[in-house]
């Protein structure tokens, strides 16, 4: 397909908009079939859930050209899993994995001729997202949702290659013990705007938030997970379960891991260590890594030993293999059939913490927690998908709320993503790098 005539290497990171965008709406139950569309436009009542209440999700994910030709995206199933367990703490119906990798597929052939070519340092920047559409005006959950896939050209995070930036400690939360922090929400976003403008003012390019419960353990910024090298070049990432399960920082700990041959770990990490790192970088779809060289902790300087010239040794090589498994340069992991069933339970939480299901519904998902535990401990799970889609179906013959109850499904899928490195088949989970390919 002919690229659009663009200057490719001139476009900075902004919204340029394409041929195509996929929309899908939830209404009396169930979501509708979706379909593309070439209005950029969204109208919406008045009273709207998402502009009264603020229910909204988002994901970000890039399709790239890579090195001979082919279109890819990278690790769309883990975006739709974490979307679906952002949906279900929003009392969200949430949008079918399947179906958000086919609306990803559909939106992206659509706009093949936005993606922009191999080595120009652009790429086709995705926006999966969902609100409340209809008019509300108690406190209550919509009861009609869109879901929407956008796509916009950016060209690279950084003009003229990724330069460390300075850093200060924020005095304000991003957020809360038992929150929503660990969810791609809008809500969450507007958490941190004045905190980020005020830094930009103080002449600092991002903050780091401390936990709000003791403030004394390193959490995020307000778009991005932290990565650390230590001095004798081991990872380290802050773990918490109050902060975004970063899809870049999980792939990261993977090439560090079998790529790079380097030990890591996801731990808490205390402020007080962090001045004995060698290195320190920000981690997220948009820049990949953006290396820290300095933070100001109120006037106080801590200073990174790699400096502020140039990424950190570490930190360089984590970037250069990631993006070139990105880009085709390098080879990817191969994909296991372990990869699709679950490897750990960190988010069963959602599913036992719905609403509005009769009492049966809650005996049988403990039942079925534990009916998972011993496929897990056994090693019997490739049945699991199935095992879950017969579930569902039971569930929903009983409780005529099919539509509603699917997200149980997403929501265990969704585990994969959050705990399983720390299991004996993480390997293959962390390897599910799972890129949707379109060739052109």
């Amino acid at each position: 397909m002919e690229k659009k005539n663009i200057d490719w290497s001139s476009i900075g990171f902004a919204y340029m908009p394409t041929d195509y965008r996929y929309v899908s709406n939830f209404k009396d139950g169930k979501w509708d079939e979706g379909t593309l569309s070439t209005d950029p436009n969204i109208v919406l009542n008045e009273c709207a859930g998402v502009l009264q209440y603020s229910q909204s999700v988002f994901e970000g994910l890039k399709a790239y050209t890579t090195e001979d030709g082919h279109i890819v995206t990278f690790r769309p199933d883990l975006n739709a899993e974490r979307m679906a367990a952002s949906a279900a703490r929003l009392e969200m119906p949430v949008f079918p994995k399947e179906r958000f990798i086919d609306a990803v597929e559909q939106v992206v052939k659509a706009n093949a001729a936005w993606v922009p070519p191999y080595g120009s340092g652009a790429t086709l920047y995705l926006r999966p997202y969902m609100f409340g559409s209809n008019a509300v005006i108690g406190v209550k959950p919509a009861d009609e949702y869109q879901f929407r896939i956008l796509t916009t050209p950016v060209g690279p995070y950084f003009k003229g290659g990724a330069k460390p930036i300075t850093i200060r400690v924020s005095d304000y939360d991003r957020a809360a013990p038992c929150g929503t922090g660990n969810i791609k929400a809008g809500l969450n976003y507007a958490m941190s705007l004045h905190a980020i403008v005020d830094a930009h003012k103080q002449g600092f390019d991002e903050n780091m938030y401390l936990d709000p419960k003791t403030r004394t353990k390193v959490e995020e910024t307000g778009g991005a997970n932290f990565i650390f090298v230590t001095k004798d070049g081991k990872v380290v990432t802050p773990k918490s379960d109050s902060i975004l399960p970063s899809i870049t920082r999980r792939s990261l700990i993977y090439v560090a891991k079998e790529y790079l041959g380097l030990e890591a770990e996801e731990r808490e990490v205390y402020f007080d260590e962090v001045k004995d790192f060698a290195e320190c970088g920000l981690c997220g779809t948009a820049a990949v890594i953006s290396p820290v060289g300095k933070i100001n902790d109120h006037g106080k300087e801590i200073c990174f030993p790699s400096g502020m010239e140039k990424m950190g040794p570490v930190i360089q090589k984590l970037y250069d293999t990631l993006t070139g498994i990105q880009m085709g340069r390098i080879e990817a992991p191969k994909m296991d059939p372990r990869n699709r069933v679950i490897t750990g339970f960190s988010s069963l939480y959602i599913t036992l913490s719905t609403k509005n299901r009769p009492p049966y519904f809650f005996r049988w998902s403990v039942f079925y927690y534990f009916f998972i535990v011993f496929l897990y401990k056994a090693g019997i799970l490739i049945l699991l998908y199935d095992l879950c889609s017969h579930y569902l179906s039971f569930l929903s013959y009983f409780t005529n709320a099919y539509s509603r109850s699917k997200y149980v499904c997403s929501s265990l899928s969704a585990v994969i993503s959050q705990s399983g490195s720390s299991s004996r088949f993480g390997k293959y989970a962390s390897a599910s790098y799972a890129k949707s390919i379109f060739v052109t």
